[in-house]
């Protein structure tokens, strides 16, 4: 457990250390007890991390997280595939696991998302398209915003100026600006942004590049952290 989890060993890996070691043992053998223990280890990261009271939700209803990641094995160099996952927040238990060669990238269409669905996600998954077709099936859906990706207007139709925008949000812990998303000329999706003051040790961290350069094309002053809000369950 501790070399496959804690030192990010491969099961063959582990076989090796444990024939050395111990006594002769399999990858196979090694990969069917690490499926033995996948209780312990739950129950074990649960406790170490803590569970926060949380507020029960309707029944029917998922907070579900989802990232994707390259994987290789040792001695490889880049990328040989991506696992994308998606975990159920509350009970920490994962709802799919999907292998995709590296060619393909981050997206919503890799997950099975239907009505009762809360999707949260970096900003990597924010393609309008995608981010469509998901709240069309019944899902809702949080993102990161990446403006160059997402482009949204006020409801007159005019392009949001996101650095004065920003700049005039009141000192509130959560601002909430409605915008939309043009879609195929004159179909527009109503969309929320949130936008949350960036702890004060990020506004001055020196190596907070993606921020500044954000801030020098006009994206935003630096000091929000915004996120893009579709669907309809808030």
């Amino acid at each position: 457990m501790l070399l496959f989890y804690g030192l990010d060993k491969s099961s063959r890996e582990v076989a090796g250390h444990g024939t050395l070691l111990v006594e002769h043992i399999t990858e196979i053998a090694v990969a069917e007890r690490l499926a033995a223990c996948r209780p312990w280890v739950r129950a074990l990261l649960l406790r170490l991390l803590g569970r926060p009271v949380l507020e029960a939700l309707p029944p029917q209803r998922r907070i579900l997280v989802i990232d994707g990641s390259g994987v290789q094995a040792s001695g490889v160099r880049g990328t040989q595939y991506r696992l994308h996952l998606c975990m159920e927040l509350v009970t920490l238990t994962f709802v799919s696991a999907t292998i995709i060669d590296k060619y393909t990238g981050e997206s919503l269409r890799h997950f099975p998302l239907g009505p009762g669905d809360v999707v949260v996600a970096d900003r990597g998954y924010g393609h309008p398209a995608t981010s469509v077709q998901t709240v069309q099936q019944g899902a809702d859906v949080l993102l990161r915003l990446n403006p160059h990706n997402v482009p949204v207007t006020h409801g007159d139709g005019t392009p949001v100026d996101w650095r004065a925008v920003l700049e005039r949000l009141p000192a509130a812990p959560v601002s909430t600006l409605p915008v939309q998303l043009a879609m195929m000329g004159t179909n527009r999706v109503r969309l929320w942004v949130h936008a949350a003051p960036l702890p004060r040790h990020r506004r001055t961290k020196p190596g907070a590049s993606v921020d500044n350069r954000a801030a020098r094309k006009g994206i935003s002053s630096g000091l929000r952290c915004c996120c893009l809000q579709a669907g309809s369950w808030w």
